[in-house]
């Protein structure tokens, strides 16, 4: 009781101050799905008071959010720059930047239940959450790194990745926002006079509660582990590796290209061997070239692939790829090459120049392993399907999306420049993997840096900081290369079903009886369903009057 009061007498000190202490956690660099669906609901619960009268306390929860939401983030961008004060003030400009976009988009609600009624905000919210962060990370420069979307804590919705991507988890979001804000709300204000038949009924949050709790069921029932790694004929074993000379053994603070070479020839067993980003450096087309071809003639076995990251200075152009090269018997190869499409703004495209071509696809085929007796394929070797990516491209959307069949393995190289971005980027290489139903070979030669495999069961890092390892995974043969729906269509799927839910079923409304029919086929998509099963047209569910 005490505490209703409190937010009765103190609206503005409760909700700027209970909302900026949730962002250290929710917009932190890894952020987490709970504390930022709280945020969220927190933001909805003031819109009323904030938007309808007192338009000068937006700019103070704009700030006060921005600034607790940089707390997390300040740390890791402070070696990114020369200058810490410079990193400082990227850091404020992109969470002003996202705050703002966030307090737009709940006002925006606000407005729009105002004009429809609020029994509406159960499919129009969750609508202009995943429309705003699709949108922007289209705009913004690091993508979705500086969204107010989860990379921690959706564990129960990743089943819907290669369906939906991250815009359907923006969506459960705010979702899931709707639903606490309402019963928040509806504790708040309570209604005395409601009678209990009236109570009993079901209303728009507690259905939508319950559609939200149902669509984690199908995470019960896969069991979300990789594939076992014995050869058979339906599952093929690959060793992967990741070349990380450890400082301490190089007598060298960088390791050079012979270092890379002789841990790379260590990993014996494995069939791919990745180099960390930036590996080795190219001061022209002819050293670019002789390089890559020597480098390929150290390789120790046949149907052995390294994969080479490189810097080159090309007539004065600089760029950041990474090349896949094979020693065949008819000599040296480079099978494929990606050049980075996204750099880090001001750390790395002040001297680099960004790649213009997707990536490519590339398929080698693979050996049966030593002494196995079992089937194998006819011609004695399998396909193994690649592609490639380099880190900051795996925070943008749809990195993928030129791909005209499903990788099974994506090359991943990257050099991060503190752990807790590398942890995040880890994050971003698993979802995009998941979307694409793949699996992603992230090798991080930053400081600190964490390696792995991510997707396809492997969600758990492998290594942190220096040191070559490798590790077996398991290939379904035959190998399904039918990309997943989200890798098809991207986010209009998603933007698509949203909006429809929210002017599908009130459209159908306005033809009157003659669609009656179709009127009820159609509520399944809409909150007019909803109506049928006890939400009265136009009634607030959080009964908080947004017409005041």
């Amino acid at each position: 009781m005490k505490l209703r009061v409190f937010i009765h007498e103190h609206p503005h000190v409760f909700h700027i101050s209970l909302a900026s202490f949730l962002a250290i956690n929710a917009l932190s660099m890894t952020p987490s799905a709970l504390p930022l669906t709280m945020t969220l609901a927190i933001l909805l619960l003031y819109a009323p008071r904030l938007f309808n009268r007192d338009y000068g306390y937006t700019a103070l929860l704009w700030l006060s959010v921005s600034l607790f939401g940089s707390i997390g983030r300040v740390a890791p961008a402070l070696s990114a720059l020369s200058t810490s004060g410079t990193s400082i003030a990227v850091v404020l400009v992109a969470a002003s930047i996202t705050s703002a976009l966030a307090i737009a988009g709940v006002a925006i609600d606000f407005f729009a239940c105002k004009k429809w009624g609020s029994a509406y905000q159960i499919v129009v919210f969750p609508a202009i959450w995943s429309s705003l962060w699709i949108s922007s990370s289209f705009v913004l420069p690091l993508g979705r790194l500086p969204s107010w979307s989860p990379v921690l804590g959706v564990q129960g919705y990743d089943w819907m990745l290669p369906w939906v991507g991250p815009g359907g988890i923006d969506w459960v979001v705010g979702a899931w926002a709707v639903v606490i804000s309402q019963a928040i709300g509806s504790w708040f204000m309570g209604n005395p006079d409601e009678d209990d038949s009236v109570r009993s009924q079901p209303t728009g949050r507690t259905v939508l509660a319950v559609i939200l709790a149902a669509l984690t069921i199908p995470s019960f029932l896969s069991s979300g582990l990789p594939l076992p790694v014995s050869p058979s004929g339906s599952i093929t074993p690959l060793e992967v590796g990741c070349a990380l000379p450890p400082f301490w053994r190089t007598n060298h603070t960088t390791p050079t290209v012979e270092d890379y070479i002789t841990h790379s020839r260590t990993l014996t067993s494995a069939k791919i061997v990745l180099w960390p980003e930036g590996a080795v450096s190219f001061r022209n087309a002819s050293e670019k070239e002789a390089g890559l071809l020597d480098i390929a003639t150290k390789i120790g076995a046949q149907y052995t692939y390294w994969a080479v990251s490189f810097e080159e200075d090309i007539n004065d152009v600089r760029h950041t790829g990474v090349a896949l090269l094979s020693r065949h018997s008819d000599g040296p190869r480079v099978e494929m090459e990606y050049l980075k499409r996204h750099l880090v703004p001001v750390a790395e495209s002040s001297y680099l120049t960004p790649g213009t071509q997707p990536p490519p696809l590339y398929s080698f085929p693979l050996s049966p392993p030593n002494h196995y007796k079992g089937e194998w394929a006819e011609n004695k070797t399998r396909p193994i399907s690649l592609t490639s990516s380099i880190c900051l491209d795996f925070a943008m959307p749809s990195p993928f999306q030129d791909l005209t069949s499903k990788p099974a393995l994506i090359l991943a190289p990257a050099r991060t420049w503190d752990p807790a971005i590398g942890r995040r980027m880890w994050e971003e290489v698993k979802q995009r993997a998941n979307e694409i139903g793949s699996i992603a070979l992230w090798c991080d030669g930053g400081k600190g840096g964490v390696s792995g495999v991510a997707g396809g069961g492997y969600n758990d890092v492998y290594q942190v900081s220096e040191g070559s390892w490798s590790l077996t995974i398991g290939i379904r043969y035959p190998f399904d290369s039918t990309r997943t729906l989200y890798a098809r269509f991207g986010d209009s799927l998603v933007l698509l079903a949203s909006w429809v839910f929210v002017i599908g079923p009130s459209i159908i409304w306005r033809f009157g009886p003659v669609a009656h029919r179709a009127h009820v086929l159609a509520g399944v998509f809409g909150v007019q369903i909803l109506e049928k099963i006890g939400v009265r047209r136009g009634r607030s569910e959080n009964l908080i009057d947004f017409e005041s």
